[in-house]
Parts: C-alpha cells; structure tokens; sequence
C-alpha cells in the first residue's frame, strides 16, 4: 500500500485548470522558456484567427503589427527580466490581416529549483475601448463634418507655430473667413444643402493652403487659417487667392450656389502674442469687414476693440435705460403741402442718460438691432404713442395721425397683431390715428408670416409706410403685394432736390409712382423754403422736417400745436431756430 492523496488533488486540479484554460474568455498564450509557443486556448485561437496547431512551435512576433517600436519590446523584456512580470498594449495583426488591441498581462513560470520553464501571457480583447476612445479623440480634435481640425487641434498647432514665430523672430497671419448669408442658404435650401455647401467650401480652401499652414473649422460658418511666415503681404496675397477661389460656383443638388465670404485678418506680434488674443481681435476684424459692406477684408485695428467695448457698455446701459424709463418720445409734425394744415406727427425714441444727457437714436438704436432690445424699444414707443394721442384727446387737441417706427423683428414677432387690438381697445383710439412705419427690407424679405401679420394690421385699419423710400436694392413688386398706404421719400433725396436736376426727375417719378397707387407720398428732411415749393410743384402730398419744426419733446409738441396757427410761437423759438415762419402764416394766408 501506498499514499495517494497528493496525487489525486494534483490531478483534479490539473483537470480544474484544464476546464479553466479552455473556458476562459480570455486570450492565453504560453511559451517555452525559448519563446515558442506550445500551448494557446480556443478565445486566443478565436482572437488571432490561428488554431493551435498553426501556432505550436511560433514565436509571438508572428502576430506582430508593426505600430510598436523594437524599443517598446526592449523595455518589455526588461520590465520581465527584473520584476517577472509586465503588463501593457499590444496591437495585434490577425490572420486575416486586421489589427487588434489586446491589454495583456505576461508572467514567467519557475519550477521548485527556481529554473524559468515558461512564459504565461493573458490578453483581453480592447479594440472596441480602443476604437471608441480613438473616435472621442477625433471628435475633439477635429470637424465631424468636414474632417478639419477644431478647436482643440487649432490651439495646439497654434502653440507650437507661435513658440517658432517667437524663436526665428517671423510674423504670423491669423485669418477668420465668414461665408457671408449662409443662412439664408440653410434656410431657402435646407441643412442638407447647407452641410454640403460646407464640405465643399473646406474641400476648396484645403486646396489653397500650404503644408505647413492649419485650416479649422470654429463654428457654423466659419473657418480659422493659421499662416506661419506670413506678414501683411503675404496675408493679402492669401485674401486673393481665396477671394479668387469663390468666384466659382459650388454645384450642389442641381444648384449653381456663388457665395462669397467676408474675413478678418491679424497678425502676430502686432496683434497679440497668445492665440486667444488673436482670436479675439480677429474676430473684430471681422465684424468690421462685414460692416463694410461684406464680401471684403479689414486688417484688425486697436480701436475696433475700444468700439466694441463701448458697445458692450452701451447695450448694457441701454437695457437699464428700458427698464428704468429714461426713454423718451418726441415728436416731430407732419404738414399737408397744398394748404399748411398740420395732419399728424412721427414719434421718435431719446434716451435721457442720466449722466450723459440726451442721446440720439443714431447712437443706441443700431446696438438694440443687434439684440433683442429694439423689440422692447418698439413695444415701449408702441405703448407711448398710445398714450400721448389719449393725452392730446383729453386736453382737446384735434385728431392727429401718429406714426411709430418698429423694426423688421417687430413684424416677425408673435402677438403683434394682440398687441396692437389691446393698444387700441384700451386707449378708444381710431386706428386710422395709428400707422406703423418699416423698412423695404422689412417687405424685401418678408415671408409668409410676415405678409400675414401685415395684412392682419391693415385690417385693424392701422396704416402702413414704408420709411426710407428709395434706398432698397431689390424689385418693387412688394407695392403692389403688400398693403402699403405711405411712401416716405427718404431725406438723402430731398437734401439734393434744389441742386440737382436728376434727383429732381427721381422725386417726381416717386410721387406719380405712389399716387398711381393709390398711395399718400410724405418727403422727409425738408428744411429749405425752396425744397418745399419744388415738392408743392410736383405734388407732393405731406412732409416733415426742420423747415417745420424739430422733433419736440411732447409738452413742447402739444404747446407747438396750441399755437400753430399763431405766428407767435408758444415756446422759445430760439431753442429751435430751424422753425419756418411759413408754416406759422401758411394757415393764416
């Protein structure tokens, strides 16, 4: 007899780690103290694509993929060498030629002497992980849509451009292209047609760059280009060729799209030495290009960020000023030419800075156009003109037509129409006392909504003119769609009535073109005895200007129409020197 329990637990846990070895999930590779394989499981034999047979008697490199370097196995060696164990990547090449990534833990085995007998290496398939951590990667570096570097890839390229700028003592360009009413494209076209607008245009401006330049994409529609080496010259010489470059169409869905784009340029060091400086400045470059007149360039200029700061204070004090009431409405009177007889007023916005005094719309209505204040500025005039022709009812005044001027966003607005029935409901006014003025852009670009809503006033019995007659770019149509009752003949025409023959023939074509429609013509900015007989002759139905009176703050305005008919004026008529003695005796005579 003999004992046998050693050898029977040896054995069933032999049998144990058979079970494990082949079940495991796990790749498992073991060599000999060699290096040639003598054993792999059937995960590794379905991981490598090898069965073990084909892999019995193989070195490992045989599933080498080349994106480690012989430096990278070195130190794996003696990682194992000194500690036995190591753990790390590899990239792996399948038999079928596809790469995988496996996480994979290698240890030696040593007998009881101590002697090295094998090596045992344990992988986990990554690729997966590797794959989408890859994809997150490309996503923060570059464009998903276009396939140009971002933000992320833009600062860091533009790190190590500038430390070599500084280093070599070179002049750097930073240029920030806007593809100029790519909105209107999205919104006329589609997005479909937009994204591949975009995809084309990047395609384009990769073809103009040079290799040592970057090209990203920063925002919807617009595109940084990072120039090393490249001074103003230089930078102008790029502006051209991608100006040139947009002189072609870009053939998308069966349309022929020309775009063209506006860009802002500065330059390294003047401009900044940080790319967050120069992004910044850029940038108000490129507000100024397309202030311009768009489709151009402008260099950045220190003053342009004193203007934009100023800007930024403005806005926020003008927000102030409409929560605060310093607003104020004047009024400026509108005669009738054939008899002198006043007929109504335009009501125009002041601002009574507490500090600053009076300023002009001139000053603050261009920033309220660029947010959403010139919205709450036309609801507050909306809401005194309402207030003032209950006022001028009240003290017995008689009935005068007020005009209010709203934006182009006023009419897109929802609950215009509500706003203007509750104005009128409140107040008991007539609606003809009431008439809305807008711009031929407002009609230019008006869309179905916007067409309704004016419909929807002209019911109301609100009168609609269009202020600034004349200096539009587009067709006339919108006269006869849309339901105009004024013309307004814009002040740069009159100033020139008296001196030059053809803005003479240009009026007079405005006042038969409006009466042929059935329209009332109004000229503004008169303010000569000349100008105003020339507008009589020509017929003319109302005007205003200072040839009349000023616009007038509304006590003034009220004591103003008290005494119109008065050649004794009731307020100081050297505070409004402009005041014509003929309106004063037109009605007498």
């Amino acid at each position: 007899m003999r004992e046998v329990t050693g050898w029977k637990w040896t054995a069933d846990f032999a049998r144990l780690a058979q079970v494990l070895f082949e079940s495991a999930r796990e790749a498992i590779l073991i060599t000999n103290a060699q290096g040639c394989i003598v054993m792999v499981n059937p995960a590794f034999s379905a991981l490598s694509g090898y069965s073990e047979a084909e892999l019995r008697g193989q070195n490992p490199r045989l599933l080498q993929s080349g994106h480690q370097s012989a430096t990278y196995y070195t130190a794996l060696w003696l990682t194992l060498q000194q500690e036995g164990v190591w753990q790390g990547e590899f990239w792996n090449r399948r038999k079928d030629g596809r790469l995988y990534v496996v996480l994979t833990t290698i240890r030696e085995v040593r007998n009881a002497e101590g002697q090295l007998t094998h090596y045992v290496s344990i992988a986990t398939d990554v690729t997966k992980q590797k794959e989408t951590e890859q994809r997150i990667k490309y996503l923060a570096g570059y464009d998903v849509l276009t396939g140009l570097p971002g933000r992320t890839l833009l600062a860091e390229r533009a790190e190590l451009a500038l430390a070599l700028a500084a280093r070599r003592r070179e002049p750097l360009a930073v240029l920030l292209l806007d593809l100029d009413q790519f909105k209107e494209v999205n919104e006329a076209l589609g997005y479909t047609v937009g994204d591949t607008l975009l995809v084309q245009v990047a395609a384009r401006l990769k073809g103009l760059i040079r290799q040592a330049d970057t090209i990203c994409r920063i925002g919807s529609d617009e595109f940084v280009l990072l120039l090393p080496d490249t001074g103003r010259k230089k930078a102008l010489r790029a502006v051209d060729r991608l100006v040139a470059a947009f002189h072609q169409p870009f053939d998308i869905a069966g349309h022929s799209l020309r775009v063209t784009t506006s860009i802002g340029i500065a330059l390294y060091p003047h401009d900044g030495a940080r790319l967050s400086e120069l992004l910044k400045n850029v940038n108000a470059a490129l507000c100024q290009a397309k202030k311009n007149g768009r489709n151009t360039l402008a260099f950045y200029d220190r003053e342009m960020n004193i203007a934009a700061f100023e800007r930024l204070v403005l806005e926020s004090e003008l927000r102030k000023a409409v929560e605060s009431g310093q607003l104020r409405a004047y009024f400026q009177p509108k005669v009738r030419l054939a008899d002198g007889a006043l007929v109504g007023a335009e009501a125009l916005v002041r601002w009574r800075h507490p500090e600053h005094g009076l300023i002009l719309p001139g000053r603050f209505i261009p920033v309220a156009e660029s947010s959403d204040l010139i919205i709450a500025i036309g609801d507050w005039m909306l809401k005194a003109a309402g207030q003032q022709l209950a006022n001028w009812r009240n003290q017995g005044l008689p009935p005068l037509t007020v005009a209010v001027n709203l934006a182009a966003r006023h009419f897109c607005a929802a609950g215009l129409v509500e706003q203007l029935r509750r104005l009128l409901a409140m107040q008991g006014h007539a609606p003809r006392l009431l008439e809305l003025e807008l711009t031929e852009s407002t009609l230019l670009d008006a869309g179905t909504e916007t067409t309704d809503t004016l419909r929807a006033i002209q019911q109301l019995g609100i009168g609609l003119a269009i202020d600034d007659f004349g200096t539009g770019y587009s067709s006339l149509s919108y006269l006869k769609r849309m339901p105009i009752t004024t013309l307004k003949i814009d002040r740069s025409f009159i100033s020139d009535l008296a001196t030059d023959p053809d803005t003479r023939i240009i009026v007079a074509t405005m006042i038969t073109l409006g009466h042929n429609l059935g329209l009332t013509v109004i000229a503004e900015g008169v303010e000569t005895e000349q100008q105003r007989q020339i507008l009589v002759d020509q017929g003319c139905d109302l005007a205003q200007g200072h040839l009349f009176a000023p616009a007038l703050p509304a006590e003034d305005f009220i004591a103003w129409v008290r005494q119109y008919p008065d050649p004794v004026m009731a307020f100081n008529e050297s505070a409004y020197p402009s005041t014509s003695s003929w309106v004063r005796a037109s009605v007498l005579t």
